[in-house]
């Protein structure tokens, strides 16, 4: 766990990390405890996020390499309506991912870590 800074809303939230390919392979699939993580990537690319074994809905947000939200989704979890079935990508590049529960940044926000 690990303790993240929102300066542009002078607010503080605990989230998980997923620094590995395992962990980011995974992610919050199959828990049902809601909880947010940051995935951090070695690369800035257009990495793409699916809702496989959600059990909740999220708020997905891409950041740049100076931490800075420049597009979030809200994803909905997969069912076994298609129209659920739904790869979540940024327009450009991004460095990080934040899926969080609720909606705790918005595009502007830069956050620490």
């Amino acid at each position: 766990m690990m303790q993240i800074t929102n300066p542009t809303k002078k607010t503080t939230f605990n989230s998980e990390l997923a620094d590995t390919i395992s962990s980011q392979s995974k992610g919050l699939s199959f828990s049902n405890a809601r909880r947010n993580m940051l995935f951090r990537f070695g690369s800035a690319r257009r990495w793409s996020i699916w809702m496989l074994g959600m059990s909740y809905d999220l708020w997905i947000s891409f950041l740049d390499d100076r931490k800075r939200v420049f597009e979030q989704v809200y994803a909905v979890k997969m069912t076994l309506n298609p129209k659920t079935w739904r790869v979540y990508m940024p327009k450009k590049p991004c460095r990080y991912v934040l899926e969080t529960p609720k909606k705790i940044v918005d595009i502007g926000d830069t956050i620490k870590f």
